[in-house]
């Protein structure tokens, strides 16, 4: 497996369950949404 690859996916793992702690996520669809920031995503 891909060192990078694993890397983002265990920050998004630990992002989202801080977001779980803090009531954010409710949907299990939800969990696809990378957790953490992404700068290209938020130009609407």
């Amino acid at each position: 497996m891909d060192p990078g690859f694993f890397l983002d996916l265990l920050i998004t793992f630990i992002s989202i369950l801080q977001w779980k702690q803090r009531g954010y996520i409710s949907t299990p669809h939800m969990i696809s949404i990378p957790a953490h920031p992404n700068p290209l995503n938020t130009r609407g």
